[in-house]
């Protein structure tokens, strides 16, 4: 038994880590990505020097069309020019539903990759009580499941790369209704 516990313990541990570390390179990568978007959609309104700062905030805020409409009569969008804003207000939607994503993810493996690497040590004692076998081994197995579906999460935002719901558009899809 005591062998038996050692073991889960340690593969927990190891099997986090290692799948963390890969998923961490494939989010950063994405982020990058996204950060030239949020680069490119930053350009095109900078050419619009007079309007730039309150523009890039309406873009954040209230997306690509109020933009639009914000210039019509003070500048003229071509067709790539909004594409570079679409695509800059997906970044920043998909950003600010990727950080707190990673942020919890890394923090709950890491805790659980901490919490099995403490109880190693004592797999003799924890196989002798029947008590802490069963607080235990399940803690650390759930929590490892939920870390496991933090990374499916992850995985889908980042392969994908449609962006979360846009509140700002679906209180206007129910204003409009």
């Amino acid at each position: 038994m005591e062998q038996a516990i050692y073991y889960t313990l340690s593969t927990i541990a190891q099997t986090l880590a290692g799948a963390l570390a890969v998923l961490v390179a494939f989010v950063l990568f994405r982020m990058a990505d996204l950060q030239r978007a949020l680069a490119a959609g930053a350009a095109t309104l900078r050419r619009q020097e007079a309007y730039y700062p309150q523009s890039w905030e309406m873009l954040a805020r209230e997306g690509v069309e109020a933009v639009r409409q914000f210039f019509v009569g003070k500048a003229t969008l071509t067709p790539p020019d909004l594409e570079a804003m679409g695509a800059a207000h997906d970044a920043m939607l998909t950003l600010n539903f990727l950080r707190p994503l990673l942020r919890g993810t890394v923090y709950l493996t890491a805790f659980d990759i901490g919490f099995c690497f403490l109880a190693l040590p004592f797999t003799p004692w924890i196989a002798c009580s029947r008590i802490a076998t069963w607080s235990i081994l399940p803690l650390a197995v759930g929590v490892g499941v939920i870390c496991i579906a933090l990374f499916v999460s992850l995985i889908l935002v980042v392969v994908n790369r449609t962006v979360p719901d846009d509140p700002n558009a679906r209180s206007q899809n129910r204003g409009g209704t």
